[in-house]
């Protein structure tokens, strides 16, 4: 398996380098998990979960995203400063005194631990247990606007800002 595997890498890429010759220009870029590939007026790029497909030519062309099914994001931990992007994923906070900012869409939060704060920008319902945790959202898909909210512990803040 692993000799076609090599196979297949070792085609690719030999495929990729004759494209010049054809009169086709070609890049290829890796960064941070995300991949974009350009060969001459085509541009496949993956970014954050999503695959996008464009061209730049004279005649129509379709142009389309497709965006991958990506499981529940995960943060375990004490003390954690980190900012994520979530594309409709699920995301699980277990832990204390933690500060996490999430941009994007979240399906649903669930957060375990005490003394935590969480922003978020959009997220359809929230879960909490512990105590003296802060969320805050700015929007929900929610028909009221609001996140379907379940909290149990003490002096949990959950907003809408």
């Amino acid at each position: 398996m692993k000799k076609l595997n090599l196979l297949k890498k070792v085609t690719f890429f030999a495929v990729f380098a004759a494209l010049p010759f054809f009169g086709m220009s070609q890049e290829i870029k890796v960064e941070n998990g995300n991949v974009k590939v350009k060969a001459g007026k085509t541009a496949i790029e993956t970014k954050n979960g999503n695959v996008n497909v464009s061209t730049n030519t004279s005649t129509a062309a379709k142009v389309s995203t497709y965006q991958t099914k990506v499981g529940p994001k995960n943060i375990l931990g004490n003390d954690i400063k980190q900012t994520i992007t979530c594309y409709g994923e699920d995301v699980v906070i277990t832990g204390n005194e933690n500060y996490i900012i999430i941009k994007g869409y979240v399906k649903s939060l669930k957060l375990t631990g005490n003394d935590n704060k969480v922003n978020l920008e959009k997220v359809t319902s929230i879960r909490t247990l512990g105590s003296d945790n802060t969320i805050v959202y700015k929007t929900s898909p929610n028909k009221n606007g609001m996140a379907s909210v379940s909290t149990t512990g003490s002096d949990n803040e959950i907003s809408k800002h």
